[in-house]
């Protein structure tokens, strides 16, 4: 165990910021569990008394203060740690998959434009080929490593043996209400990932209404499912970390099969998308009673099937389950429903579990085409204002005027609406019900995809002469995969889906690709999506295929 700081900051200027409750957390019981990882628990102690020593690192070596900091790290204590480090700096942190195409990250890195980047030793070789062609070079802190400046032909490189030397930062820079917390990258139409940036207060305000309301204390443990890519595990880390709670990291093997995990550390507070509940339903593995020290069970990330909670409610006897509804730009979500064995079912929309009503201190309205309010009992875009709406997408003032609308209220005030994107409608009990999506994105093992992404990377290589991905297989209403459709010439499957596979995470690859002599065309000239499910649903004048 280390030595643990006195940490009371001299100032309470960081108050408003996300890190808050972790402060809190680390003065009342700093020796209490705040993470577990494999066989190991992190004191709370242990986690900000490395995230201090961190901090300061970054800070000399910029020779100055940050603005933000990627996490090139994986599900590891680097990854955790790290985001309190830049926490403690006063910067954004960023966090950056590994394990995504290269091309991707470096893309994230310039428009992120970082100052810093904190990374696994043995992710040095990926970060190495990343580096080369980035605009501005950001430091790297390698907390694992030993390896010297000249490893990487590098300009700074902050090793294992210098942050030992460093002292803990012991007051924390200020931060303001509408600082930015973290930046999140999402599939953008235009082939290129959306940065969406959130603030200390959007965050701020999620965490003080769902603490209160699911009534979180020192003695829960939350799962950890999600990457930290997804803003979804915000909600395990830090609503854990401000009420004194462990989170708990499911390691990725177990992932498939996390039942003896949950009760071998006691889990009480499971989230994830209901795919992974799906999934383990399929298997077999959710025996009756299995789950019976779950209290609460929350569900997001995509549409919910009545049969999922159905499932889970006779494994999990003992929760509470609710379906949480939410984009990125909402923060993390901003609607729930709770289920109920006995009325639920008769308020669920084609199987779907609805998305309830959303939070206090926000407001909603459904518009059609025009941007007008439909009638009451119509379906229309869902829209939302409220302090967690998000200031904007990063480097793109056209996609956030898109994105936004602006009614003028009686009183003269304006109100800038979210535009969701989702197409539902209100039940007799003002609870929202998911129809589908009004434009070009689906939802897909929990991931908001734009399937443009998926098209641009396809039109990137010579062969081809037009692409176009669709949600398909779909089952029960739910996107079980991503089929591209293809027209070209001496087009090679095996090749073609490994150029794309350059572009794109695992989780926009398709799981089929197929060869078709025309794309089918409506009367304006744009793809005829209808036509194109038909030929699906047909198998009628497909060419050639993969899987």
């Amino acid at each position: 165990m280390v030595s643990l700081l006195n940490t009371e900051p001299a100032t309470d200027k960081y108050g408003i910021g996300l890190h808050t409750g972790f402060i809190e957390s680390v003065k009342k019981n700093p020796y209490a569990a705040a993470l577990t990882l494999e066989k190991e628990d992190i004191s709370y102690g242990e986690l900000d008394y490395n995230a201090r020593k961190w901090a300061t690192a970054v800070i000399k070596g910029l020779n100055g203060m940050p603005n933000r900091i990627g996490i090139f790290a994986y599900r590891s204590l680097i990854s955790y740690t790290s985001v309190l480090a830049t926490l403690f700096t006063g910067a954004t942190f960023v966090p950056l998959n590994p394990n995504y195409p290269l091309e991707r990250t470096r893309h994230m890195i310039d428009m992120a434009e970082l100052d810093a980047i904190y990374a696994e030793e043995k992710y040095i070789e990926k970060l190495h080929l990343i580096l080369k062609n980035l605009k501005k070079k950001p430091i790297i802190i390698l907390p694992d490593s030993n390896l010297k400046e000249h490893s990487l032909d590098y300009s700074i490189i902050v090793n294992k043996q210098y942050l030992q030397s460093c002292e803990p930062i012991r007051n924390l820079p200020e931060v303001s209400g509408n600082g930015i917390a973290y930046i999140l990258f999402t599939s953008g139409s235009t082939g290129s990932p959306k940065g969406v940036p959130i603030t200390h207060s959007n965050v701020s305000h999620f965490l003080k209404y769902n603490k209160a309301k699911y009534e979180i204390s020192n003695k829960d443990k939350f799962s950890q499912t999600f990457d930290q890519t997804f803003d979804l595990s915000v909600f395990d880390i830090f609503l854990a970390w401000s009420s004194g709670a462990c989170v708990c990291s499911i390691p990725s093997i177990q992932l498939l099969a996390p039942i003896n995990y949950i009760n071998e550390k006691e889990i009480n507070i499971w989230f994830s998308v209901p795919s992974m509940a799906n999934m383990m339903a399929q298997n077999g593995l959710l025996k009756e009673g299995c789950l019976s020290g779950l209290r609460l069970s929350l569900f997001c990330g995509e549409a919910l099937h009545s049969y999922i909670v159905e499932n889970w409610q006779k494994a999990a006897p003992n929760s509470k389950i609710e379906n949480l509804y939410g984009p990125t730009e909402l923060t993390i979500a901003c609607s729930a429903y709770t289920w109920d064995p006995i009325r639920s079912p008769k308020d669920c929309y084609n199987g779907f579990v609805p998305i309830g009503k959303v939070y206090d201190k926000h407001d909603s309205i459904l518009v059609d085409d025009n941007l007008s309010d439909v009638k009451d009992g119509d379906g229309g875009e869902l829209c939302i204002a409220g302090p967690q709406r998000f200031p904007g997408y990063l480097n793109d003032v056209e996609k956030t005027k898109e994105k936004t609308l602006n009614r003028k209220m009686t009183n003269g005030e304006i109100i800038s609406y979210y535009r969701t994107g989702d197409l539902v409608k209100r039940d007799y009990s003002g609870n929202y019900l998911f129809l589908g999506r009004i434009d070009n994105q689906i939802k897909y093992i929990g991931y908001r995809i734009e399937l443009g992404e998926i098209d641009a990377a396809f039109l990137r290589e010579e062969s081809i002469t037009n692409a176009v991905a669709v949600g398909w297989p779909i089952a029960d209403g739910v996107v079980r995969g991503i089929t591209v459709l293809v027209t070209g010439k001496n087009i090679n499957l095996k090749l073609l889906r490994d150029n794309v596979s350059k572009f794109l995470p695992r989780y926009m690859m398709p799981t089929e690709i197929i060869i078709i002599d025309a794309i089918p065309l409506n009367q304006n000239g744009k793809v005829d999506r209808k036509q194109l499910y038909e030929l699906l649903e047909n198998k009628a004048g497909l060419g050639d295929k993969n899987g």
